[in-house]
């Protein structure tokens, strides 16, 4: 049976989430440049020994080859190996699902990049069972082969974004924002999340006092499909001190609803008054952020603007338990997803999104 064609939606998450694996920032990937860069010296240094004719000079290149490996072992040591091993899992795992996508397309440079880090988890595992001298020189040979086929999928897939998303910095030009939600899968859901954040667009202009009207909000793409389900990926286009607003408080609205609800035990830990104090200190931080200054005399409007954001934000978020905000991703802990949307979804009928803009102003 033929696999479905990847929607544009999947396409560019497997390409981000395969580059997020293999950020220079992840743990795993300054352990693997240590260990590669420390393979390259111990060669050159034994190829160097193979020229030596003096006995004397022979022995002393002998004994800087074993001090740099034992200095090369120590600083490998300092890595915590529960988070080497766990990101190593992880991007196995998303290599893995990628190359999945791509079935029946000529991806060597995934299989090889695949092959080889199976071949260096293997060999950490060994090492960190045995932790003797001879199984740290095979995770120093398997981290030579590995990294530079880590660098080389890292500029291909880098590329690769740039040719077939040019505009996939569109967050990069000034005004623009990108939310994706994965989990929404229905038409009436799909124009609830659109209403939200055109609503609190509004309202975050309403609050710095601004006219919305001078600088309305644009849909600049609109794509559904995804995960089986639907998934809804939409970017939008405003003024641009709003728009950060905007996508600072979707993050952080985020951010706090995944830790308070989702534990486990099917019960609603949010009352109406945390949400809309937890609303207005986010919309305060984040304008003060872009340069916006309030006084005593401006609390009541940023009040009033924050109970209705309370609302959007739950809209937004109810029922996703993970969620993209431009290239920032945020997910709740899997055992907690099923927890979340319940819980998360018995917020919505307090803050129904049926109301007209008109209704926010009186």
């Amino acid at each position: 049976m033929a696999q479905r064609p990847m929607t544009t939606i999947e396409l560019k998450k497997a390409i981000s989430d395969v580059l997020s694996a293999l950020s220079s920032e992840r743990v795993l990937v300054k352990y693997l440049f240590i260990l590669a860069r420390g393979h390259q010296q111990l060669s050159d240094e034994l190829l160097e020994l193979v020229h030596l004719r003096n006995r004397t000079q022979f022995f002393k290149h002998q004994q800087g080859a074993r001090d740099r490996f034992e200095e090369i072992r120590k600083q490998a040591d300092t890595f915590p190996p529960g988070q080497v091993f766990h990101e190593a899992i992880r991007l196995l795992e998303t290599l893995r699902e990628v190359r999945t996508s791509f079935e029946g397309v000529d991806g060597r440079l995934l299989d090889d990049s695949t092959t080889l880090a199976e071949r260096f988890y293997k060999a950490a595992e060994e090492y960190a069972r045995a932790g003797n001298d001879e199984s740290f020189s095979a995770l120093l040979i398997e981290a030579g082969h590995f990294y530079p086929s880590l660098v080389d999928l890292r500029q291909s897939l880098t590329m690769l974004r740039t040719l077939l998303f040019p505009e996939g910095d569109e967050t990069e030009a000034g005004g623009s924002l990108s939310i994706v939600c994965p989990h929404t899968d229905t038409l009436d859901r799909m124009i609830e999340k659109l209403a939200a954040i055109e609503r609190a667009y509004v309202e975050i202009c309403q609050a710095a006092n601004l006219r919305e009207a001078d600088h309305p909000l644009r849909v600049v793409r609109l794509e559904t499909g995804g995960h089986g389900r639907g998934g809804l990926r939409v970017v939008v286009q405003g003024e641009a001190r709003m728009v950060e607003v905007l996508g600072g408080l979707v993050g952080r609205f985020a951010q706090f609803l995944y830790r308070r609800l989702g534990i486990g035990d099917g019960e609603i830990y949010v009352s109406d008054r945390v949400l809309a104090n937890q609303a207005l200190v986010n919309l305060t931080d984040e304008l003060e952020r872009v340069g916006f200054r309030f006084g005593n005399r401006d609390e009541p409007r940023l009040q009033k603007a924050a109970l209705l954001l309370r609302r959007d934000l739950v809209t937004l978020l109810a029922g996703e338990p993970t969620l993209r905000v431009n290239e920032q991703h945020f997910e709740v802990e899997e055992t907690a997803r099923t927890a979340y949307v319940t819980e998360s979804m018995q917020l919505l009928p307090k803050y129904s999104t049926v109301v007209h803009l008109s209704e926010q102003t009186g």
